[in-house]
């Protein structure tokens, strides 16, 4: 069976939505989500300041627009799937927040929270939003990234054959379960 690695943020569940606000209380900014239009858009200490509050909200986290829990559920049909995230959570806060979204403990093999680069792991397929992975698939032709499209990474140029961008789950699913949409 294929090995699937699948990001939570940004890609699942939608942190924006919480961190932007905490972000324009504590800085006395006025940023919108839509105003993100590059990964490293906040500085590093402040993102990680406001990011560590953030995801102690991770009860509030909405789906991303389109996620459902049975595309989910479809998928662990045909791959081990595995849930791979730099977030700051724990395996019981990430499981729950899962399981409130449709996706139950039997469609997965295993909840990682890691440091090391996503790349790095023994996966075949990965989906996620960092455009920084793009530059780690390169070293990794015969693994796939599936790019979650963004405002912070739409700049990115589709010039490596393992990656790919498809704009909903529905289409990430077809392509995942036929090889084509």
């Amino acid at each position: 069976m294929k090995k699937l690695a699948i990001d939570l943020d940004s890609t699942v569940w939608q942190i924006l939505d919480i961190f932007v606000p905490l972000y324009n209380k504590k800085y006395k900014t006025n940023v919108k989500v839509g105003d993100i239009d590059r990964f490293h858009f906040f500085p590093q200490e402040r993102f990680m300041k406001i990011y560590k509050k953030t995801t102690k909200h991770i009860k509030e986290f909405k789906p991303v627009r389109g996620f459902f829990g049975s595309y989910i559920e479809e998928l662990s049909i045909l791959y081990d799937i595995t849930f791979l995230t730099h977030g700051n959570y724990t395996k019981k806060k990430v499981s729950k927040k899962l399981e409130s979204m449709g996706v139950w403990g039997d469609f997965y093999q295993d909840i990682i929270i890691t440091k090391e680069p996503k790349a790095d792991f023994d996966f075949d397929y990965f989906i996620d939003d960092n455009p920084l992975m793009v530059a780690d698939m390169k070293q990794y032709p015969e693994k796939t990234l599936i790019l979650i499209p963004t405002t912070y990474n739409y700049y990115i140029a589709d010039e490596y054959d393992n990656i790919l961008r498809w704009m909903n789950w529905k289409q990430i699913t077809e392509y995942l379960i036929t090889g084509f949409i």
